[in-house]
């Protein structure tokens, strides 16, 4: 003779589903854990390394008539280390602190810095001007030209910090 359940359907078919769902309820539970613990530690692995970076670029000795960009481009990094490219954005008084991949500071190693500040932005072409137009920079072209800037700096794994003070004189 067979017990049934309440529902009708045989006991053992319900003890059966039991367990599954007890399985299932505990593979999802730590699912669970495991997507939660994700994501208290992050994307993308380990945190970049930086040396807090900041300082202050002059405009021809003065102020900036309008806010700006230094790219830090790297050439150089210590060995065993990866190259990380950062950028800063200054005001008219040319403040700036350098963010690395959304890290405060730069990664160790050599980096060029260009410079850019722009009275009329460069625009891609379209159908009223398929030419568009190069715009109009306040800054000489070899500040901002990678292959020609004369602003080098060089971050070591043993800096704590590191000031960066430089004029760009008007063209």
């Amino acid at each position: 003779m067979q017990v049934l359940t309440h529902r009708g359907l045989p006991a053992r078919w319900a003890q059966k589903q039991q367990r599954k769902a007890g399985w299932a309820l505990g593979i999802g539970a730590i699912g669970w854990a495991m997507i939660v613990s994700w994501g208290l530690m992050g994307c993308g692995g380990p945190t970049l390394e930086t040396v807090p970076v900041s300082g202050r670029v002059t405009y021809g000795g003065g102020q900036w008539p309008k806010e700006g960009r230094l790219d830090f481009r790297p050439v150089a990094a210590p060995p065993g280390k990866t190259l990380h490219p950062a950028s800063a954005q200054f005001g008219p008084d040319g403040r700036f602190q350098v963010v690395s991949q959304q890290t405060p500071g730069l990664a160790p190693g050599e980096y060029i810095v260009t410079v850019e500040c722009w009275e009329q932005m460069p625009t891609m072409g379209d159908a009223q001007n398929p030419r568009g137009s190069p715009g109009k920079s306040y800054v000489p072209e070899q500040y901002r030209d990678p292959k020609r800037s004369p602003i080098k700096l060089k971050i070591e794994p043993t800096d704590r910090s590191k000031t960066l003070e430089f004029d760009v004189p008007k063209p």
